[in-house]
């Protein structure tokens, strides 16, 4: 999955949540995300740099 469709993805699900942006949310998110996509550096370093 390219960098740009991970990233909306991950964009819809921190505005689709309730939380704030913060730290916390980053293994959670990864988790989720982790369950379809195999690649969790790439998902790691996506995620941390959008919150």
């Amino acid at each position: 999955m390219s960098d740009t469709s991970l990233k909306a993805k991950i964009q819809m699900l921190i505005s689709q949540s309730s939380y704030t942006k913060s730290d916390k949310l980053i293994c959670p998110i990864v988790k989720i995300i982790s369950m379809r996509y195999p690649s969790h550096d790439k998902i790691y370093a996506i995620t941390k740099s959008l919150l």
